[in-house]
């Protein structure tokens, strides 16, 4: 039925349209980090605690603008029982060094 939402014990799901959704449950963290200079080709790694992350959970990122530069970009993923690690990687010619910011993490349990 459109509109109905349901739960099962262990997900909630919505149908619209027809199609029912599972709704994903999410953990949400953020903190301020400020990455090491990081010498070219090479990448530099802190964390951020999400309690209730566990491994191969889905990592979404979000970069503040302070962050960014040319050449550069982030990943994250779940290292270890709630902790989630961010990584800088340098693509540029040459050491980088990029602004501190809060960073935002959104986990997502399956």
């Amino acid at each position: 039925e459109n509109g109905a939402v349901e739960y099962d014990g262990t997900n909630y799901y919505v149908t619209s349209g027809g199609t029912r959704y599972t709704l994903a449950r999410t953990l949400t963290a953020s903190a301020v980090l400020d990455f090491p200079s990081t010498s070219n080709n090479s990448t530099s790694t802190l964390t951020i605690t999400v309690n209730g992350a566990a491994d191969g959970d889905v990592v979404s990122l979000g970069v503040p603008t302070s962050a960014i530069s040319v050449n550069n970009t982030y990943s994250a993923y779940v290292s270890a029982a709630n902790t989630v690690s961010v990584v800088f990687h340098n693509y540029s010619g040459g050491n980088a060094n990029p602004g501190s910011g809060t960073f935002r993490v959104a986990v997502m349990k399956y």
